[in-house]
């Protein structure tokens, strides 16, 4: 019910837990889905969007891993070609030590990696462990920090017609 100086609610209170995709404005089935849409005014509902945006932050994580070392194994594997004596040791320590400098420099060059998120994150803990920095810092990015909007915003989550 809205009142004569009340407009209605225009900001997602209802998230499907399945598709993490979908909000709504009243309860009712998700779109998609098919299920019950839960209220976000629930603390184990917020707990669960926040692990699902961190399991995604996760496979980025993992994703960006991948793809250095991937791409550092086939620049090895070109290296030690050349070099026919030391084949099989000279390409295993080429792909760890360019699988490393490349994470280094996706790293730098990348703002919204999700490595640069981690090292910013274990840069933060390290400094608060130490006394150095009271309160840590929020970061819009960072599920672990960021309010329930911005991780909706990083799960993709969109008010769908009521």
């Amino acid at each position: 019910m809205t009142g004569p100086y009340r407009s209605p609610p225009t900001a997602g209170q209802f998230i499907c837990l399945v598709c993490y995709r979908s909000l709504a404005v009243h309860p009712g089935e998700c779109a998609r889905c098919g299920v019950e849409m839960l209220p976000l005014s629930d603390p184990e509902v917020r707990a669960e969007v926040r692990a699902a945006a961190e399991k995604r932050l996760q496979e980025k994580l993992y994703g960006e891993w991948f793809w250095a070392y991937c791409l550092a194994g086939m620049f090895g594997a070109v290296l030690s070609i050349f070099v026919v004596h030391a084949g099989m040791p000279l390409w295993a320590l080429m792909t760890v030590l360019l699988g490393g400098t490349n994470l280094k420099l996706y790293e730098r060059l990348n703002a919204g990696s999700a490595l640069r998120l981690y090292s910013d994150r274990r840069r933060r803990f390290a400094l608060a462990a130490a006394g150095q920095q009271k309160l840590l810092p929020q970061r819009a990015d960072d599920p672990e920090d960021a309010d329930l909007p911005h991780v909706l915003e990083l799960l993709g989550a969109r008010v769908s017609g009521s």
